[in-house]
């Protein structure tokens, strides 16, 4: 998941009742986000911030999405 911490903190809880339905949550589920966000899926989060932009060719709008594809084509998270 890629989004604004507002948008993560509003859907939370539905996040977390789908969490139950995962074998291995911490391994099938990241969340994309800024450093803003503080709540029960902390641990599932990647922190995206402002010093990112330029490695990964972007600019605010649209850091998280290029955070999220960068980790999906490295395998990393």
């Amino acid at each position: 998941i890629a989004a604004s911490p507002v948008y993560i903190a509003a859907v939370q809880n539905d996040i977390l009742k789908g969490i139950e339905s995962l074998t291995h949550p911490l391994t099938q589920l990241t969340i994309v986000t800024s450093g803003a966000y503080a709540g029960p899926l902390e641990e599932y989060l990647i922190k995206s911030s402002s010093r990112m932009m330029k490695e990964l060719e972007c600019n605010m709008v649209c850091l998280n999405i290029k955070l999220a594809q960068y980790i999906l084509k490295s395998g990393s998270r």
